[in-house]
């Protein structure tokens, strides 16, 4: 009880004294910004992705052109095969590839006309 007691006179004292209560709103802030403007980074780290097009079509072209490379933080990469994107990922030279599979513009134009489509994602980790 004595505790709650004196958390209430020094809670009291310190709104009283302009002083403390400066010190007690305005250090955290100045830190705040202060900290906020030393360590604060005005660039946006960009990946490099590789694309692997087995499709050619139309429409892997526009995912290509249109999607992937209006992406600001994205540098696109062609690739004719998947051996030289794997080596340029373990490299360091690329962040990730993606491969668009045969069968691809087909697939979204099927999406398009409602019709059910499947999608597949393969996650190889651990190169």
């Amino acid at each position: 009880m004595k505790f709650l007691e004196l958390a209430k006179r020094n809670l009291k004292e310190t709104y009283r004294d302009p002083l403390a209560l400066g010190f007690l709103l305005g250090f955290p802030l100045l830190f705040m910004l202060l900290f906020g403007a030393i360590f604060s980074t005005d660039s946006v780290p960009n990946y490099a992705i590789g694309v692997i097009d087995d499709d050619n079509t139309l429409v892997s072209q526009a995912f290509i052109d249109e999607a992937l490379a209006n992406v600001p933080t994205l540098e696109v990469a062609n690739y004719d095969n998947t051996a030289t994107a794997m080596k340029d990922l373990k490299f360091g030279d690329l962040t990730a590839y993606i491969v668009i599979p045969q069968g691809f513009g087909e697939q979204v134009s099927q999406s398009w006309e409602g019709k059910e489509t499947n999608i597949t994602l393969d996650i190889t980790s651990g190169l």
